[in-house]
């Protein structure tokens, strides 16, 4: 577990950026540029290579050589995305840490949406928004629908996860008081975040798609084991037995039924946990 209270004292930003890639593919260049093109322009950008294996560190160091915002670093091994997220957020040096993956994109305004907001309302920790869902050809699937204020996310936090990854933009004390992204956990480090921070902290999400965000594919038996996993661990956690236990059941029976042969279209949300 890496520790998140050392900070990076080269550069002294109130909002640090940060990014885990693996082999990212061809969506890294927009992913980035689009963070570079940011109307908010005090950040710093921090970029954890994960031990790729293909020409991901070198594309990078030519976006680094053409903006000094951007701070790269290379892990030898592949980690796993938790591991590299918490080095990454280890070394930042802002007050604020906004997520962002390699396949997603910020729309211009993003940072400085979500900057105004929760700087005007300092009892907010973690800031989301809605996104433009599309799928990994870019074609268009409709907008999301994240419920807006706290307490409608904290009644519905069991049953779909209240943010978009690639969304977010929280506070140095969150996640440190969470002692970051839980690494015991290959999928649904970032749902199980926000269930463990339900309890102490305040979350919200603007109410427009400030990114892009690709649905890679149908959720696999995998994502659903980790999903329900996080919702058990958290359900005996913050002591919801009897709503938590119902919607936790009904969670694994509906995915199970959908895997193996429902026919049935179900109206759900894509899933939308990293």
């Amino acid at each position: 577990m890496v520790h998140l209270n050392i900070k990076n004292e080269s550069t002294q930003v109130e909002l640090s950026v940060v990014m885990a890639v693996f082999n990212a593919g061809s969506g890294l260049d927009a992913a980035i540029d689009s963070i570079l093109k940011q109307t908010y322009t005090l950040f710093e950008f921090l970029i954890v290579d994960d031990g790729s294996t293909d020409d991901t560190f070198s594309r990078l160091e030519r976006f680094k050589a053409k903006d000094n915002r951007i701070v790269i670093y290379r892990l030898p091994n592949n980690t796993g995305l938790p591991h590299a997220l918490n080095f990454g957020i280890a070394k930042a040096s802002g007050n604020y840490i906004a997520r962002m993956d390699a396949d997603d994109y910020s729309f211009p305004s993003r940072l400085e949406t979500q900057m105004s907001y929760i700087e005007d309302h300092p009892n907010v920790s973690v800031i989301g928004s809605n996104a433009i869902l599309v799928d990994s050809s870019g074609v268009q699937l409709g907008t999301s629908k994240k419920l807006i204020e706290h307490e409608n996310i904290v009644a519905s936090a069991f049953k779909n996860p209240p943010f978009i990854h690639s969304s977010v933009l929280f506070t140095r004390d969150f996640i440190e008081t969470m002692n970051g992204y839980d690494e015991n956990l290959e999928k649904a480090q970032d749902y199980d975040l926000w269930l463990r921070g339900l309890n102490g902290f305040t979350y919200y999400n603007i109410n427009e798609p400030l990114v892009r965000y690709t649905i890679k594919h149908k959720s696999s038996l995998k994502e659903d084991y980790y999903g329900f996993i996080v919702r058990l661990k958290n359900t005996f956690r913050s002591k919801r037995y009897f709503a938590g236990s119902s919607g936790l059941f009904l969670y694994l029976l509906v995915n199970l039924l959908r895997k193996f042969g429902y026919k049935q279209r179900l109206h759900r949300e894509p899933r939308t946990t990293g």
